[in-house]
């Protein structure tokens, strides 16, 4: 008779984790199709930032050879100004002030360049965070989900072990676990294709 109850409260737990299991699918795929549209939303926004960094560096790195070309430019001016003076009578100083002019504004241009380039830099690394840290936490559930899952699972398995070696049939706990993991097979699937389609936009 101990034994019978032994197997029946087998049976039984066995049965538990399988609609355990089998609810903490059906959550997943809720919590993944209900956010993945908000997932794949910030993955476009990253790509956007990222295209909008590349884009800021290549115009401030722009501005500062600029800035450096003039800043040359106004050097070579001075140093021919101040050769040329003792030839022209001081006429040429002119040309080493106007030198030194364009060599001011040639650095002017590049620590406006660098400073716009720190400022949209920190503006843009804010906004990542954020919209990292709100992934983090929307994955985060999902993460615990899966979690719980492979316990649930490796709780199954045992029990089905178990019933083995009482020499009970596993009922349905066999055919559940192959088809509750093709679920979660499938939602992996999706969520790769979700991330893969987002990256290559």
């Amino acid at each position: 008779m101990q034994v019978m109850e032994i197997k029946r409260r087998i049976l039984n737990e066995n049965l538990k984790f399988n609609d355990e299991l089998k609810n903490l699918i059906k959550e997943l795929n809720s919590d993944f199709e209900k956010n993945h549209p908000t997932l794949t939303d910030q993955i476009k926004k990253l790509q956007n930032i990222t295209d909008e960094l590349e884009s800021i560096h290549k115009k401030t790195t722009v501005g500062s050879l600029a800035g450096a070309a003039l800043g040359a430019a106004g050097g070579i001016a001075s140093i021919a100004g101040l050769c040329l003076a003792p030839f022209t009578f001081g006429a040429s100083l002119a040309l080493t002030g106007v030198g030194a002019a364009a060599g001011i504004v040639g650095g002017a241009t590049i620590a406006t360049c660098t400073i716009t380039n720190m400022i949209k830099q920190k503006n843009l690394r804010e906004t990542i965070e954020k919209i990292i840290s709100d992934a983090q936490n929307i994955i985060k559930s999902m993460i615990e989900q899966l979690s719980k899952i492979s316990d649930n699972i490796e709780e199954i398995e045992q029990l089905e072990e178990t019933m083995k070696q009482e020499g009970m049939k596993t009922a349905r706990g066999a055919t559940d676990i192959s088809e509750l993991k093709h679920e979660i097979g499938k939602v992996s699937a999706l969520a790769d294709k979700g991330a893969v389609l987002t990256i290559s936009d």
